[in-house]
């Protein structure tokens, strides 16, 4: 029993790891920039990019008449705002790595215009039950704390819908099973942004996301428990980018 008990005790705890490249990816400026990019073979191949050419006809009449779009996307809804999957054969055509084209989108509004010089000038904004409230760009995140590259596959809540309602109508539209995507995402840990402003203890239990869209019910946002967010394992980040591929607005 002692010698089960030892090897138990010397096997390493599994974590995610602080900071994740592909192997080819170099932490200095040029190669980082580069269009170039060679995945380890041990890794997934960085997804082929089909980036939209024209904007669907019927986007025309609404706000996002200026979104180009994956025609192979399946609409779920005939209306605004725009919310899809991609067919499933072609979902697992792509491989592991997603094209952003072919990324699922759940859209409650219009899609905002933003660019880089814009995203530039957001702050993220941490209030409420904290020591340190803190208005941090997103220069300022990269400054502060750690940057990391995970993978990370996002997921509906709704995915697979259609089929639940087969048995039993619930709210909400008919997701198939492709409501899933996942990319390597660039960013920080929402852990260490926790410990920088650092939560009251004994009272502080949640930590509540509100984004600054302009919709008719109010801003969307959607919420965590803190021991959740407090723990690297988890993987949660505040992102900024993902690696290899060219984020197209959808």
């Amino acid at each position: 029993m002692g010698s089960i008990l030892q090897k138990m005790e010397e096997k390493p705890r599994y974590s995610l790891p602080e900071m994740f490249y592909p192997l080819t990816l170099h932490q200095d400026e040029e190669n980082i920039q580069g269009k170039e990019l060679t995945m380890h073979k041990d890794l997934p191949p960085l997804p082929a990019m089909k980036l939209p050419s024209a904007v669907d006809s019927a986007d025309t009449n609404t706000p996002d008449n200026w979104v180009k779009r994956d025609e192979r996307l399946v609409r779920l809804t005939g209306k605004h705002p725009f919310n899809c999957e991609a067919k499933l054969d072609t979902l697992f055509n792509a491989g592991f790595l997603t094209p952003t084209s072919l990324f699922y989108v759940r859209n409650h509004g219009a899609v905002p215009k933003v660019d880089r010089d814009k995203a530039a000038g957001w702050t993220l904004k941490i209030h409420g039950l904290v020591e340190n409230e803190s208005d941090l760009t997103i220069s300022d995140l990269a400054r502060l704390f750690p940057v990391v590259t995970l993978p990370v596959t996002l997921v509906c809540a709704g995915n697979r819908r259609k089929e639940q309602n087969v048995v039993r109508k619930g709210l909400g539209f008919n997701w198939g099973a492709a409501g899933v995507s996942t990319a390597l995402f660039t960013g920080v840990y929402l852990a260490d942004i926790l410990d920088f402003v650092r939560p009251f203890r004994g009272k502080a239990k949640h930590v509540i996301f509100e984004g600054s869209d302009v919709l008719p019910n109010g801003p969307y946002g959607t919420s965590q428990k803190l021991n959740k967010a407090q723990n690297k394992e988890n993987g949660m980040l505040i992102v900024e980018d993902s690696v290899g591929n060219e984020w197209s607005t959808t």
